[in-house]
């Protein structure tokens, strides 16, 4: 089941098929866009399936 995160700082939504994909990828936006580093734990309890 695909699922998604939204950005909080800037809107952006990431979505993956999966929750391995999903932390990657959100992990990647905040560390190249925002320079912060986050959980996957944070990631996935404001994850939503789509």
């Amino acid at each position: 089941m695909a699922k998604e995160v939204t950005c909080p700082p800037c809107g952006e939504t990431v979505r993956a098929e999966n929750d391995e994909d999903l932390v990657r990828k959100v992990q990647q936006h905040a560390k190249d866009e925002h320079g912060t580093d986050l959980s996957a734990e944070h990631i996935l309890a404001s994850a939503r399936a789509v």
